[in-house]
């Protein structure tokens, strides 16, 4: 009977979405969205349009009411997923725009609008099709069986979007991996890194969050450091590796000065047990970070970053030159369980450590905080960011207005001209 029932669901779900196809679309009514959070790319185009395209209705969908309250309280508009209301609002709107999947805002009806995928990643860990994980994978190398077919079919539709992307070397990885055109893979920069440097977004963008744990650890201590591992496939406990000595790590921050915030990836579960427990030394140097503050609205206060494959490690290089800890304590188990396109070292600029006593030493000595050696940076700089704009969500809106038939451009801009990032 599962089996039945699945197979009938899957049946509704296709049918459904290619009916979607059918709606009346409204090219100037855009929906964004994720289904517990309010961050990410979209976030901050979403702040951007609701602020500067007036003719453009905005609307953040989102499967938590307190999220959509608190949206709506700033004089936004948002949408909880599953309600008459929201279902009407995606069956009529013209433009789907999200962090990396269409199903965040829903898929279901999103067949006819124009999809805008604000994929977060960088190039270095193996995605979609490439990735032997990835639904898209098994589409590619089985989608020759009819049973396959129609079993993705939708999905496979739903990924035909434009990805927004920040490099000619990104634009063609995308390109590849989830089968769309070059042409479809624009080149205008990434949204997340406004908060980092417009002051007026990183205001929009703290108004909806607390970020009064970091600004006390600011004031109260000479160097802040955050550990942004990435995320480990199977949920395996991968701290105790990399923190063996929470108390030998907490002494040496005491001794600097300084703090550790720990921040997670959002999938990985162990996020909620660290903010029950004491697991952070005995001095208290090293804290879960604050669960709804915006690490990019607070990128250029930190004073070191600490990652080991994350596409953070990219964001924080394209407007800082130094502070950046590369710590792949795991790297031959990660390449098993994922997969890079490059020579990690190939790929990457910044201090490297691979056990935990080389990262006590190079917070110890200050060896963390050093400059990055400018012919690396300016190499991966490039790989990543050549012909991104700065900040972006300008360039990014006007290419969706394009897209959507939107083209004619408004008469005044509110915003900053667009830059063009560091060589």
């Amino acid at each position: 009977m599962g089996r039945i029932r699945r197979i009938v669901r899957a049946l509704f779900i296709l049918v459904a979405f290619q009916s979607s196809r059918f709606h009346r679309r409204d090219a100037r009514l855009w929906v964004f969205g994720d289904q517990h959070s309010f961050e990410g790319n979209s976030h901050y185009l979403f702040l951007w349009v609701a602020h500067h395209q007036t003719e453009i209705e905005a609307v953040w969908i989102t499967a938590d009411p307190s999220v959509a309250d608190e949206i709506m309280r700033a004089g936004l508009r948002a949408e909880v997923s599953g309600t008459p209301s929201a279902r009407r609002v995606l069956q009529r709107a013209g433009v789907y725009i999200y962090n990396s999947r269409v199903g965040a805002i829903g898929a279901t009806a999103s067949n006819g609008a124009l999809l805008v995928n604000l994929w977060h990643g960088s190039g270095l860990k193996k995605i979609a099709s490439h990735n032997e994980r990835n639904v898209l994978h098994d589409l590619r190398t089985k989608g020759r069986s009819k049973g396959w077919r129609a079993k993705y079919a939708a999905i496979r539709q739903a990924t035909r979007a434009v990805f927004v992307s920040t490099s000619p070397a990104i634009a063609a990885r995308f390109s590849e991996a989830y089968d769309v055109p070059l042409a479809d893979c624009p080149i205008v920069g990434t949204p997340r890194l406004d908060g980092t440097v417009d002051e007026r977004m990183r205001a929009w963008s703290k108004a909806f969050g607390n970020y009064s744990e970091f600004e006390t650890a600011r004031n109260n201590n000479r160097e802040i450091y955050v550990y942004m591992p990435t995320f480990r496939e199977g949920q395996r406990d991968f701290l105790a590796e990399a923190l063996p000595d929470p108390d030998q790590l907490s002494a040496v921050l005491q001794a600097r000065s300084a703090v550790m915030f720990l921040k997670l990836h959002p999938k990985d579960k162990l996020r909620q047990a660290l903010l029950h427990s004491d697991w952070g030394g005995s001095n208290g140097r090293i804290l879960p970070w604050p669960g709804n503050a915006i690490f990019y609205n607070v990128l250029h206060e930190i004073d070191c970053l600490v990652t080991d494959y994350s596409s953070v490690m990219f964001d924080f290089i394209a407007t800082r030159s130094a502070g950046l800890l590369l710590y792949p304590f795991d790297m031959g188990r990660y390449v098993d369980e994922r997969g890079f396109y490059f020579p990690y070292d190939e790929s990457v600029a910044g201090q490297r450590v691979d056990t935990f006593a080389d990262l006590c030493d190079a917070i110890a000595t200050g060896r963390a905080l050093t400059e990055i050696g400018p012919s690396r940076l300016a190499r991966v700089r490039k790989r990543v960011w050549e012909g991104s704009k700065l900040p972006a969500s300008e360039a990014v809106c006007d290419e969706i207005r394009r897209r959507a038939g939107l083209s004619e451009l408004q008469e005044e801009r509110r915003v900053a001209r667009v830059s063009v990032l560091p060589a």
